[in-house]
Order: C-alpha cells, then sequence, then structure tokens
C-alpha cells in the first residue's frame, strides 16, 4: 500500500502519529534535497557563464565532477584539483566548497587540503566566528590560547594522561 494514510482508520494512535511524524521527514528531506539540487545547478551555471570564452576549463569542472561521483576520487583530490581550476575566481571556489562533507576544505592557517577541518571553539564568540577553522595538524601545533582570527580566547581539549591507580 502506497498511502500511509490508508491504514491510519484501523491503526492506533501511536502508529498514526509515527507515520505523519515520517511522512514529514520525508517531505522536508525531500525538500531540503531539491534546495540543494538548485544551489548545484546555479553553481554549475555561474561555472558556465564565467569561463564562456574558455570551454576547455568549464569542460574540465565537469570533468572532475563526474570523476567524484563515480568514485574515482576523494574530496581531497577533488578540493586539490577544483582549488587549481578556481585559483582566480575565489567565489566560484568558495560557493563549490559548500557541497562538500563536513570537514573538508582548505585549512586557512595551512592553506593545505584537508579532510579534518573543525570549527575553532570560542569561550565567548563576539559577532560571527563561523568561518574560524583550523585542520587538526595546524590545531596540535598552535600553542596560543587564542584565536588566530579574532585573538579571542578559545577552548583548547587538554589530553590528560591516565594514571594507573591498580592495588596490584
Amino acid at each position: 500500500i502506497d498511502n500511509d494514510e490508508s491504514t491510519a482508520g484501523s491503526a492506533p494512535p501511536s502508529v498514526v502519529s509515527d507515520l505523519r511524524s515520517k511522512r514529514k521527514r520525508e517531505e522536508k528531506y525531500s525538500s531540503e534535497q531539491a534546495i540543494e539540487f538548485d544551489t548545484a545547478i546555479s553553481l554549475v551555471t555561474s561555472v558556465k557563464k564565467r569561463f564562456a570564452n574558455q570551454p576547455s576549463t568549464y569542460k574540465k569542472f565537469l570533468e572532475i565532477l563526474d570523476t567524484y561521483q563515480k568514485g574515482q576520487h576523494g574530496s581531497i583530490e577533488v578540493l586539490k584539483q577544483v582549488s587549481d581550476l578556481f585559483s582566480e575566481h575565489p567565489d566560484l571556489f568558495t560557493e563549490f566548497t559548500l557541497f562538500l562533507p563536513d570537514g573538508v576544505g582548505i585549512c586557512p592557517i595551512c592553506f593545505e587540503a584537508k579532510n579534518n577541518i573543525q570549527l575553532i571553539p570560542h569561550q565567548k564568540a563576539k559577532g560571527d566566528v563561523s568561518g574560524h577553522r583550523m585542520c587538526a595538524d595546524c590545531t596540535k601545533q598552535y600553542k596560543k590560547r587564542k584565536c588566530p582570527f579574532c585573538n579571542e580566547v578559545f577552548i583548547k581539549k587538554r589530553r590528560i594522561s591516565t594514571l594507573d591507580l591498580s592495588l596490584s
């Protein structure tokens, strides 16, 4: 039966509620997919317009996307390729990075493509700190307790060594 509501007359209220909740989640997911698809089409259209006089660049961009979709290249390799391709067009590159999985991007500290970029946790953020990020390697090497972007104090995770307290 395709229609979840067709069973509603004979189903207990909790089941009906679960079905309605499921339908709302599916509708929300479908709407988020539509927005993401529209945004992706917008990016591809922007790239096509920008490189109208350089069709080989546009074609290369489509080839990069195709190899990623087919699983021939991972996120980091694709990021590097698109970074090189859009080196003179940071706005397009920034728009492209919105489609990458969380944590994947160019570290703003070491400028390397990484898959472990995280938000710097500020103790008392003043203003928008959503762009204050660094990779795990830079986080380990960074010795200061102040954000390199805004100079506000940030929360640095401390490693606590374990003690052997056994009574042997």
